[in-house]
């Protein structure tokens, strides 16, 4: 019989065993700046940049008689868009990968440097930078002691400087399907068919379960990833926007008329990533001009 205790090979102290997948970092999901796709984007912002606005009112004159008399009056106006300019500087050294699950993935001669999990990193930094640009877009305001948030500012503060007070609805205790229904009823008529009500996500699941509650799920279709629905026995789309998490705030707008203006179409979209040979570190830069802007503040509907 075969001695069992004579063996080559002695493992000391070593942990047991672990699966690590060393080729794949698992990042988090977050939200992208659906905002910027929703509504116009105007390029070539680098500065406060002026929105141009006509007006025409167009009078029927009587065309049974010679002569011209002028019937028609032209207004040209401005509103500005003032941007902010961002930019995010993240730095990595390979180095620190050394001694963990992925020292295989670091070169350690010169000339050779990667960066392991590089595109997991800059995923990364575009998702979480996705999810800030949509908050700000909503709720900058230049005056916030928050980074994220006093770039510029954004949509609420300025619907809350400029629309007309006759348009701004207190929410009391009303239900949200109330609200809802308060803000669908107080769209100006000219501009019914254009208008979509935006909501946070909270009040768009409370305002679904009021609705299913009330037998009033006829819609054209499901729920998608949209999170989009049509208010029952309208045309009116009624939409979840993450830009208003955390805010308690009924919106009617036309997505037309908001104005998203940055230097270059995609500038938030593109980054560099280099190695420095001076800093001996990988380095990473993001930078773009943006800001918001209404063109038209008196067809806006505000329940708060």
């Amino acid at each position: 019989m075969a001695d069992k205790t004579n063996k080559s090979l002695t493992l000391h102290d070593l942990p047991e065993w672990i699966e690590q997948n060393a080729d794949e970092l698992i990042t988090k999901a977050v939200f992208s700046p659906m905002s910027t796709t929703l509504f116009k984007v105007q390029t070539g912002v680098k500065a406060k940049t002026a929105l141009n606005l006509l007006d025409t009112v167009v009078t029927f004159g009587d065309g049974s008689v010679c002569g011209f008399t002028n019937t028609t009056s032209s207004t040209i106006s401005q509103r500005y868009i003032d941007p902010g300019y961002i930019k995010i500087n993240a730095e990595y050294c390979d180095k620190d990968f050394l001694n963990t699950f992925a020292n295989h993935e670091v070169n350690m001669a010169a000339g050779r440097e990667n960066l392991p999990f590089e595109e997991y990193f800059v995923e990364d930094i575009r998702k979480q930078m996705g999810k800030n640009l949509e908050i700000a877009i909503w709720q900058g305001d230049k005056t916030s002691a928050n980074a994220n948030l006093n770039k510029f500012d954004g949509l609420l503060k300025i619907m809350t400087a400029d629309v007309p007070q006759a348009n701004k609805q207190a929410k009391g205790s009303d239900t949200i399907l109330t609200r809802v229904w308060k803000v669908y009823n107080a769209i100006p008529e000219e501009v019914l068919f254009d208008e979509v009500i935006y909501l946070n996500n909270a009040n768009f699941r409370a305002l679904v379960k009021a609705l299913v509650d009330s037998n009033l799920y006829h819609y054209e279709r499901n729920i998608d990833e949209s999170l989009d629905i049509i208010l029952p026995g309208t045309n009116t789309h009624v939409k979840a926007i993450n830009g208003l998490t955390g805010v308690d705030t009924v919106i009617a707008l036309n997505p037309d008329h908001v104005v998203y203006g940055v230097d270059l179409q995609g500038d938030a979209e593109e980054y560099k990533l280099w190695f420095s040979q001076d800093n001996d570190t990988f380095r990473l830069k993001i930078s773009f001009a943006a800001g918001v802007q209404i063109a038209l503040p008196n067809e806006i509907i505000m329940n708060s």
